[in-house]
């Protein structure tokens, strides 16, 4: 009877180097890919930063684009009024040119 549970007992052994060994595996497993999602995390925390940044940036270029575009404006304005003082101004001398050949022709 002995080397029966002598046996037994070297079964009970092997099963549990058995399960020992896929757990040890097992934890293997576990702790590489809480490496890797550590270090998606960081990469994923990288990226959010830098998109961040660009969101900032991109307003401010926003802002800066929104302030040219009214100046833009206000000098559109601006020119259209002197272009139509300049017209004015060209048509009124136009006719002071007939006026004046009407009277030199007229002499």
């Amino acid at each position: 009877m002995k080397k029966k549970e002598v046996d037994e007992e070297r079964k009970d052994v092997e099963q549990k180097k058995r399960e020992r060994d896929l757990l040890n595996k097992t934890v293997a497993i576990e702790e590489e890919q809480f490496h890797k999602d550590a270090e998606l995390d960081t990469v994923l925390d990288n990226e959010r930063t830098k998109l961040r940044n660009q969101v900032v940036m991109y307003r401010q270029l926003i802002g800066k684009l929104h302030d040219e575009i009214t100046e833009l404006e206000r000098d559109k304005f601006k020119y259209a009024k002197a272009a139509g003082d300049a017209n004015q101004q060209y048509y009124d001398s136009l006719e002071q040119v007939k006026v004046k050949t009407s009277l030199i022709t007229k002499l």
